[in-house]
């Protein structure tokens, strides 16, 4: 288990170009998500149930995390870990293609970039040609840990992209407990 510290503006660089979707202010919002703070709303303390037409209905308590502003967090700081940790230059985000097959977020294509990422395959040291790929998805939970469907989710992403000689990582950002910080596990996967 390892610690690092996180520069709000160093990740909103990152989340500016590297991200899939355009969310600015990661740099405030980062903070939030990490210690899992999800205010209450000014009824919070009212338990009304309110009958509709298809049941019952209860007043927002507490405010949702955003689970396009929870992905953009843990592509950055997948990038975050992986260009300013590790060193590795070139990342390319590719094009979701979510209707038509499914596709990871980040394919690194530098045989050198993948040895250094070596660490996040569990420090296994995969045979690696000049042809080898490696593939990332990233699932994040800011608010809890990642569901099974997610994850499942994630590795077919892999699965179905990878090749012969290829490398793929799912990199997992959650919160284990409702008051810890944000943790980062990745989960490598090599096809021989």
């Amino acid at each position: 288990m390892r610690s690092i510290d996180i520069y709000s503006n160093i990740l909103e660089k990152i989340n500016f170009d590297y991200t899939e979707k355009f969310i600015p202010g990661l740099r405030e919002a980062f903070p939030f998500y990490h210690i899992g703070y999800r205010p209450y709303t000014p009824w919070h303390s009212q338990n009304t149930n309110i009958k509709t037409a298809t049941g019952i209905r209860y007043p927002l308590i507490q405010k949702y995390f955003s689970g396009d502003i929870s992905g953009n967090i843990g592509e950055s700081l997948f990038v975050y870990i992986t260009t300013m940790i590790y060193g590795a230059s070139r990342i390319i985000h590719l094009r979701p293609e979510k209707a038509i097959m499914l596709t990871p977020d980040f394919v690194v294509l530098d045989p050198t970039d993948i040895v250094r990422l070596s660490p996040l395959l569990c420090n296994n040291s995969p045979t690696i040609s000049n042809y080898s790929k490696l593939f990332v998805e990233c699932k994040t939970s800011a608010s809890g840990q990642n569901d099974r469907n997610k994850i499942a989710k994630g590795l077919a992403q892999l699965l179905t992209t990878i090749d012969y000689g290829d490398l793929g990582i799912l990199f997992l950002v959650q919160r284990d407990q409702p008051n810890q910080l944000l943790s980062a596990t990745s989960i490598p996967l090599i096809r021989r």
